[in-house]
């Protein structure tokens, strides 16, 4: 969270780390993936409470490394075309194509500065 988001600059101390939330939400939504987890439904509720529980960068990166969809991972494309096909289906008159230019390495996720 944030106290203010007026300014593009100095982040950091406008940063509310405590107030910070996780919603799941069914289906998706918005137009710029920071990044994908594959995660097979019966395994939902794992990879949630794994998310809620989460305080250490190891603990981060452990849940990353076994459902995360890294930038160079080959599976990223058929991913990616996953996400477009559903998208299509699901939402036809507001279905585009993703633009991944925001997409984080994993490297990034365990930082919050940009690259």
């Amino acid at each position: 969270a944030h106290s203010n988001v007026a300014f593009m600059f100095d982040e950091e101390e406008r940063r509310e780390r405590d107030d910070d939330t996780l919603t799941v939400y069914r289906g998706l939504l918005g137009s710029y993936p920071n990044f994908f987890f594959d995660v097979p439904l019966a395994q939902l509720q794992d990879f949630t409470d794994a998310l809620h529980g989460a305080s250490t960068e190891a603990q981060y990166r452990d849940i990353v490394a076994r459902y995360g969809v890294a930038r160079m991972d080959p599976a990223i494309w058929d991913n990616f075309q996953w996400h477009v096909d559903y998208m299509r289906q699901s939402q036809p008159l507001a279905a585009g194509v993703y633009d991944l230019s925001r997409y984080k390495k994993v490297s990034d996720l365990m930082s919050d500065e940009e690259p």
